[in-house]
């Protein structure tokens, strides 16, 4: 019964969804119909454009599962935005700069730098909740602006811009110390999708099958109780 109702509010929201895509769309003048001709045919349309979805979702995947933990607790992170862009600057320190440690080396160091100023950047909220009892949703979101700010600054530094280029990108990884591509040419699927859905199969694990998942559930059933 209880995935039976979870099926429908998934029909319903989809439903929701379209009506709302649609009454938008004819009041921006368009014609709905080719709109979403468009959208599908740019998803399905191609090998690439389809392959796209997964390279956008892959860090999104990653960003989720960190807040899922606080949520489970019963705590509000509000603050992914800003924790994925420290962790970004992290990572693309370390893999600019330590160019000579082997690649794979190189790919293992820039990823637990991501994670560790990610959640250095959480540990602030956090600290400020149960030091002094400030909301954990004011802080992430304050923390998010600062850390937003914090990436512009950076991508504005001549040492970190594209040479040749005066928009804020940074310079290209080297091929040696990139996730390893599954095709060749312009498809940019790689191997950080299947690294994004075992970390989904462990968060999975660590919930419903370890005992420090049980006892994080608890604390967000009921943190009295537990």
């Amino acid at each position: 019964m209880e995935n039976r109702k979870k099926f429908l509010d998934i029909i319903w929201i989809t439903l929701l969804t379209i009506a709302v895509g649609t009454i938008l769309i004819l009041l921006c003048g368009a014609n709905p119909v080719e709109a979403y001709q468009r959208f599908f045919g740019g998803v399905f349309g191609n090998l690439n454009g389809f392959c796209e979805i997964f390279v956008k979702a892959t860090p999104l995947i990653f960003t989720g599962l960190g807040c899922a933990v606080a949520f489970r607790t019963g705590f509000f992170n509000i603050g992914a935005e800003g924790q994925f862009y420290m962790g970004a600057i992290a990572a693309a320190v370390v893999s600019l700069n330590l160019t000579q440690i082997p690649g794979t080396i190189r790919i293992l160091i820039s990823v637990l730098a991501g994670f560790f100023c990610g959640g250095i950047w959480a540990l602030l909220a956090a600290y400020m909740k149960s030091k002094f009892g400030i909301s954990e949703i004011i802080v992430t979101i304050m923390l998010n602006s600062i850390a937003a700010l914090a990436l512009g600054y950076v991508l504005t530094q001549p040492a970190w811009q594209k040479p040749g280029s005066n928009q804020p990108i940074t310079p290209n990884v080297a091929d040696s110390a990139a996730l390893t591509a599954f095709f060749k040419g312009p498809i940019r699927l790689h191997s950080g999708l299947i690294v994004a859905l075992i970390a989904l199969a462990l968060f999975w694990w660590l919930m419903e099958r370890s005992t420090l998942g049980f006892q994080i559930r608890a604390v967000g059933a009921n943190a009295a109780a537990a």
